[in-house]
C-alpha cells in the first residue's frame, strides 16, 4: 500500500530514541528482495537486549502473595516470585540459557529479569505484538552454543539480520495472525469438545455394558465374582541399567507406564536383550497390563492388553486370566469402573500415586456367559471403533 510509509523513517526515530546502537562490523548482504517500504537491519538496530540481573533462589517463592509480589522471569519463563522488580511495561522476553534457550514469552506489568532473561525494549511505537510474533518465528535456538549447557550470546543476537517493515504494515501483520489465531483456537476448542464426547459416550457404553443394557441379554444369568477368583496377577522389575549386557541390542518389549497410551500394545519404547530377558517374568499376548505406580494416577488410569510376548517394569502390574477366552471382557470390565478405582483404591501414605493391589483384587465383576462376553466385546469394540474413527476426522 502507498501509504504505509516506510521502514526507512521508523529507523530514523529508533535511532533517536536508543541510547546506544550496537556497533556493526559486518556489511549488510540482502538476501532477497523486500516489499517496498522495507528494510534489512540487524536485530540490534530496531531492539535494545538487555539480560536481567542474578536473584538468589532463597529469595524466590513458589507462590505469590502480597510480600511475595512480582513474577520472576527465567530462561523459560516463570520461575517463582519476588519481593522486588526490575522491569515494568510490556516486552519479549528471550530464554538464554539452556537446552530450551532462544524461547520468546511475553511479559506485562512489574517482574524482575534474571540473568537467564533477555528483556527486549522497542522503539517509535514499534507494535509490541509484531515484535514478539516476528522474534518467535526467527528461531534464535540455532544460534546457540554447541556445548553442554546451550546459551545465547547478545552479542551473536544482535547481528542476526531481519527485514522490518513500516510501521502499519506491523499492525497489519499482528491483526492478521490474531485472527487465524482466533480461528485456530476455536478449532482447537471444538477438537477438544468431541474429544471430550467421543470419552463420555465411551464411558456411557461401558457403563450399559456391563448392567445388561447394551446387548439386551437375560441378566439372571449373569453371577458376581471377585477379580482375583478369575484371575492370576504379576509384576516386573527394571533390569540393572548400569550392565549394558542388558540393553544392547535389545529386542524384546519391555513396557512402563509411558508405552500405556492405547487399548493395545504392541511396541514399547525400550526394549531388553536375551540376557535381560533370562532374569524377567515373560508374559503372553492377551496378558491386561494395569498402572499401579504413577504420578499419571491422578488422572487416568491406564490399562492395555499385550498383542505379543513382553516383560513389563515395577509400576506395572499384569492380570491373567485362567480362562484365557475371558480376557477381552475383563480389560472392559475394569476399564468401566476407572473412575470409582482411582477414588476407592488409591493407597494412601506413599510419595508417588498408587493403586491399592490388594484391594483391586477384591473388584466385583459382573460375569455372564461366555457366548454373551463375547456379544458384549463385539458390541463395545464396534461402537468404540465407529467413536475413534470420528474423533480421527477432526484432527
Amino acid at each position: 500500500d502507498h501509504n504505509d510509509g516506510d521502514a526507512a523513517t521508523l529507523l530514523n526515530a529508533i535511532r533517536q530514541q536508543q541510547t546506544k546502537t550496537p556497533k556493526q562490523t559486518n556489511k549488510i548482504q540482502e538476501p532477497y528482495q523486500l516489499p517496498k517500504g522495507w528494510e534489512w537491519v540487524r536485530l540490534g538496530e530496531v531492539f535494545n537486549l538487555q539480560a536481567g540481573k542474578f536473584v538468589s533462589a532463597s529469595d524466590i517463592n513458589s507462590e505469590q502473595d502480597d510480600e511475595y509480589r512480582y513474577p520472576c522471569i527465567g530462561g523459560n519463563g516463570i520461575r517463582g516470585y519476588v519481593k522486588q522488580y526490575n522491569r515494568e511495561g510490556d516486552y519479549p522476553i528471550i530464554g538464554r540459557q539452556g537446552a530450551l534457550c532462544g524461547n520468546i514469552k511475553k511479559i506485562s506489568g512489574k517482574f524482575y529479569a534474571t540473568e537467564h532473561a533477555v528483556v527486549v525494549e522497542t522503539f517509535a511505537d514499534t507494535d509490541f505484538n509484531w515484535a514478539y510474533y516476528f522474534l518467535i518465528q526467527l528461531n534464535l535456538n540455532q544460534y546457540a552454543t554447541a556445548t553442554a549447557q546451550p546459551g545465547l550470546s547478545v552479542k551473536v543476537i544482535n547481528d542476526v539480520l531481519i527485514p522490518i517493515p513500516p510501521l502499519s504494515v506491523q499492525r497489519r501483520i499482528v491483526s492478521c495472525l490474531e485472527s487465524w489465531f482466533a480461528v485456530l483456537a476455536e478449532i482447537e476448542e471444538a477438537q477438544k469438545k468431541i474429544k471430550d464426547d467421543v470419552k463420555r459416550a465411551k464411558a456411557k457404553i461401558l457403563q450399559q455394558a456391563f448392567t445388561g443394557q447394551l446387548t439386551k441379554h437375560n441378566n439372571k444369568e449373569w453371577k458376581w465374582v471377585k477379580l482375583g477368583e478369575v484371575c492370576k496377577f504379576g509384576g516386573g522389575k527394571t533390569p540393572s541399567m548400569n550392565n549394558k549386557e542388558y540393553w544392547d541390542n535389545g529386542k524384546h518389549l519391555w513396557v512402563t507406564s509411558k508405552d500405556m497410551k492405547s487399548d493395545y500394545i504392541t511396541d514399547s519404547l525400550m526394549k531388553i536383550s536375551d540376557a535381560a530377558l533370562e532374569i524377567m517374568n515373560v508374559y503372553d499376548e492377551g496378558t491386561i497390563l494395569i498402572v499401579t505406580r504413577s504420578g499419571i494416577l491422578r488422572r487416568t488410569l491406564p490399562i492395555a492388553i499385550l498383542q505379543m510376548k513382553a516383560t513389563v517394569n515395577q509400576d506395572i502390574k499384569t492380570i491373567s486370566c485362567y480362562d484365557k477366552d475371558i480376557h477381552p471382557y475383563i480389560f472392559y470390565a475394569i476399564k468401566a469402573q476407572e473412575r470409582m478405582i482411582l477414588k476407592d483404591y488409591h493407597k494412601d501414605g506413599t510419595t508417588v500415586d498408587s493403586i491399592d493391589f490388594d484391594k483391586l483384587k477384591q473388584l466385583p465383576i459382573p460375569l455372564p456367559p461366555l457366548s454373551v462376553q463375547r456379544s458384549i466385546v463385539s458390541t463395545i469394540t464396534s461402537m468404540f471403533a465407529c467413536l475413534d474413527e470420528m474423533a480421527a476426522q477432526v484432527e
